[in-house]
């Protein structure tokens, strides 16, 4: 089974600990000139940057964009020249676009900060937040001075949107499109084995406007919501283990993300730390960012059948409070190199459903086993017919006992949190990673993937390589036997030429949910032929039903079949 490590917290200052990923989905915004432009998104809260569709590196200036100037280091700046979509650019547009192409920017610079994150079990010094029971931690929601909440009933919707065991109350701002809450989340994903609480309160006001906090005073902002709602809670109950520690704040801000809207001014979500803050004789060290609403200013200029404001998807709260428990980044740093994009909440799922993360995707199976909430069993090396339970079973597949790499495998099928998952079929995981983890590690983060999956059309792209509806197709295409109806797995290649050797034919979706396959050996006999002959005169038909293992049921017509396989005159039939 894996584990968490949980280490004593010694920070003297603050620690950038973890954050979501830019949400690549193409934005509009209104430059000054009146004009729209669209606007893309690259990297996370460490190191993200801005293009057009084309890939023109921009630079926001107040609320415009302008085309970016790259110095010979890499180095970028805003130019004079406003930014344009690429039909709509003059001379001296493409002219200074054509210098920039020059310049290199994008891989030789990214790879270069991220590497010093690299892969590698690295060791923390965070102590995580419980993960299994009912601990609880505190939620604050903060107005600023210039942005405040604009959502109906802002304590209400948001207490509902933590901890709600029921249906989600529509208060007019799409509170219904999250697919559940975060206590459902976590319940349904531990299959009932933690169920977090969180005491919410406010909206309290900070004494600066948002675009100070952002500019890294996230501290700041920590301690004047703490310190305002001191004299109103013990601070000392959500010190779950009584060391000293609080176990969490999280802070939900009024306003747009950072990761959504591409403006520098917004709060960018993540989960961090800090130090010399004191409530109720308890430290505060530990801490989380959260947001308001959905989508970007101006948004509705697009889609006018959605409400002014929209509460933000439960994806970016999850993905961050799944920080907190200890999980690490699974995205890549490389657009030319996926990681495991909307099959992971860690890394592009947090936004899943459209890009909206209304409907974020539950945890992987090894997520789940690291938490403690499942132990996976290895399939045996013997021939047989598999049967995969929908979403909650998986199996472990390796060459050998002693092999440190591995495959899961996982029935995905949209029912449930997995309802709007881009696809369905069986899902291959490849690790090689071990199941003791912390939020240093950046697991594709490395010249080779740690975590990822095996495509079953065997494309596994970015996000960014296609446009919004083709990515959607291809992944699509990712499960077994998928759009492209792949029933059979020969060997899976891992790192450093690594094999498994294990094949697996007939893969197959059944009607009740279930998906099977046969194991290592490409015909079985399953009994049933035998069976027929047994039970039914040679060449009668006579109508008579019975189940695969011989029992008689009645005759056709006569009964009702629930959905499975049965033998109808000597032939086996599917009732879907």
């Amino acid at each position: 089974m894996g584990k968490i490590i949980f280490l004593l917290l010694s920070i003297l200052t603050t620690i950038q600990v973890s954050a979501a990923k830019v949400n690549p989905t193409p934005v509009k915004v209104m430059q000054k000139d009146g004009t729209i432009l669209i606007i893309q998104g690259h990297g996370d809260e460490h190191f993200h940057w801005t293009t057009t569709l084309d890939g023109v590196i921009v630079c926001q200036q107040k609320d415009s964009y302008y085309i970016a100037e790259i110095d010979e280091l890499g180095n970028i700046s805003a130019s004079t020249l406003l930014a344009h979509n690429s039909e709509d650019r003059n001379s001296k547009e493409k002219e200074l676009i054509a210098k920039q192409k020059q310049v290199s920017f994008n891989k030789p610079n990214l790879s270069s900060v991220l590497a010093k994150s690299n892969i590698g079990n690295g060791i923390s010094n965070i102590k995580y937040f419980p993960h299994l029971g009912c601990p609880k931690a505190l939620v604050i929601l903060v107005n600023f001075q210039d942005t405040v909440f604009r959502i109906n009933q802002p304590l209400e919707a948001f207490d509902e949107y933590l901890n709600s065991t029921n249906q989600l109350t529509d208060f007019g701002n799409w509170n219904t499109k999250n697919s559940t809450s975060v206590k459902g989340y976590f319940e349904n994903v531990s299959n009932g084995q933690y169920s977090p609480e969180f005491d919410v309160i406010g909206p309290i006001t900070v004494s600066s406007s948002i675009s100070y906090y952002s500019n890294s005073e996230e501290s700041t902002l920590l301690k004047e919501a703490c310190q305002q709602v001191d004299n109103q809670i013990d601070f000392s109950q959500y010190d779950s283990n009584n060391d000293g520690d609080v176990d969490l704040v999280f802070l939900i801000c009024a306003g747009y993300s950072q990761s959504n809207s591409n403006n520098k001014n917004d709060i960018y979500p993540k989960i961090t730390t800090t130090s010399n803050l004191t409530c109720d004789n308890k430290n505060i060290k530990l801490y989380g960012l959260s947001n308001e609403l959905n989508f970007y200013p101006g948004f509705r200029e697009h889609f006018p059948n959605v409400p002014t404001y929209c509460i933000n998807g439960l994806g970016i709260f999850v993905h961050e409070f799944s920080h907190a428990l200890g999980l690490p980044d699974m995205y890549s740093e490389s657009e030319s190199k996926p990681g495991l994009e909307y099959w992971d909440l860690m890394d592009g799922g947090e936004y899943n459903h459209n890009g909206t993360g209304y409907s974020p995707t539950p945890y992987t199976p090894w997520e789940k086993e690291v938490m403690g909430w499942q132990n996976i069993s290895y399939l045996k090396n013997d021939t047989s017919i598999i049967t995969l339970q929908p979403n909650t079973e998986a199996y472990k597949i390796q060459q050998d006992e002693n092999a440190k790499q591995y495959a899961i495998i996982q029935n995905i099928q949209k029912t449930g949190l997995y309802t709007n998952m881009p696809g369905h079929g069986m899902l291959v995981y490849l690790v090689d990673y071990e199941d003791t983890v912390n939020i240093f590690d950046f697991p594709n983060r490395g010249y080779k993937p740690r975590l990822t999956i095996l495509p079953a059309d065997g494309e596994l792209i970015s996000f960014y390589a296609k446009d919004q509806t083709n990515y959607y197709i291809s992944m699509a295409g990712d499960p077994f036997p998928g759009t492209n109806k792949v029933t059979q797995i020969s060997s899976i290649a891992l790192n450093d030429g690594v094999v498994i050797s294990n094949p697996m034919y007939k893969i197959t979706e059944n009607a009740n949910g279930t998906l099977t396959f046969n194991y290592l050996k490409e015909n079985i006999s399953t009994g049933i032929d035998q069976v027929n002959y047994d039970i039914i005169e040679n060449n009668v038909v006579d109508n008579k039903i019975y189940t695969i293992d011989g029992r008689y049921l009645g005759k056709y017509g006569d009964i009702k079949l629930k959905p499975g396989i049965y033998i109808l005159n000597r032939q086996k039939i599917i009732i879907k």
